[in-house]
């Protein structure tokens, strides 16, 4: 357990307004410490959480590490996150990017998936190719792990001042995630959406992913947090075997599986047609036996 109490505290200060953070040194190194909105005492863990379950799937994330802080004698959880904001780069989110499209009519913080694609494909500060895999590749690794408050604001870019180069930054803002509570509805309906096959972008991205999903490995990662209950911890990986399975499971074998293609979904139709219809035949060799 780590005691972030007594470390170096430093004046740089950040935005946001789910809950208070400071600035410290520890172990040499510049982290953002985040303390729990009030009421959402398990924010810091899900923050925690989100941001190593997306390393697992190859996904890079702000490094964050659990601990506590004294106030006014309270111990508080805390999840420290490493400032990747350093060496002259500042962190520019999408919302900044779109921005700069000129001809684009909704407001920066808007999520119309449509604009958000088109800006992609029209910005030229990254590689388009690369950004739109990695928008992605985030959607189904978000699916996952449920976030239902991936915005605008809370991914982006890296920039740098002295030599005007942009990459796309590590992500962070990952507080909302396994939470079984979608606030008023909030945030995309990740089955109907990724299972309807409407994005071919999505699918190819689900089909990238997919393979990279380990139980094994995010149950670690679950049992190793400190800070949680064992019947939290269960809770946790029950919700992520569940969304795999009844969302991603679901929409890869409906999608990408070539037995569940959709030319071999009519081929087998038809032999069911031709079966009712008395018109199938088999060889002798095509029987089972015992």
């Amino acid at each position: 357990m780590i005691d972030f109490t007594n470390c170096e505290k430093k004046n740089k200060m950040y935005g946001g307004a789910n809950g208070s953070k400071i600035c410290i040194i520890y172990n040499g190194e510049r982290y953002i410490l985040k303390f729990a909105p009030h009421g959402k005492d398990n924010r810091c863990i899900t923050e925690y959480l989100g941001c190593h379950i997306l390393q697992s799937l190859g996904i890079q994330t702000q490094d964050t590490l659990l601990g506590t802080y004294d106030v006014n004698n309270v111990k508080k959880i805390v999840v420290a996150c490493k400032d990747f904001a350093i060496n002259g780069w500042t962190i520019q989110d999408f919302a900044s990017l779109k921005n700069q499209i000129v001809d684009t009519e909704q407001n920066s913080r808007d999520t119309e998936l449509d604009e958000m694609i088109q800006v992609i494909h029209e910005q030229n500060s990254v590689d388009a190719e690369a950004l739109n895999d990695f928008f992605w590749d985030l959607f189904i690794a978000d699916a996952l792990i449920a976030n239902w408050d991936r915005h605008n604001g809370n991914w982006g870019f890296l920039y740098n001042e002295v030599t005007d180069k942009v990459k796309i930054a590590p992500v962070w803002g990952c507080g909302s995630v396994l939470n079984p509570q979608n606030v008023n509805g909030k945030g995309i309906q990740y089955f109907e959406f990724i299972s309807s096959g409407k994005y071919p972008e999505c699918t190819k991205a689900l089909e990238r992913m997919y393979p990279k999903i380990n139980l094994d490995r995010i149950n670690k990662i679950i049992d190793n947090t400190e800070y949680i209950t064992d019947e939290e911890k269960e809770f946790y990986k029950t919700m992520i075997r569940m969304r795999k399975e009844r969302i991603l499971d679901f929409s890869y074998e409906k999608l990408v599986d070539p037995f569940y293609s959709d030319s071999n979904i009519r081929h087998l139709e038809n032999i069911m047609r031709d079966i009712k219809e008395g018109k199938a035949h088999f060889a002798e060799h095509d029987l089972m036996k015992d």
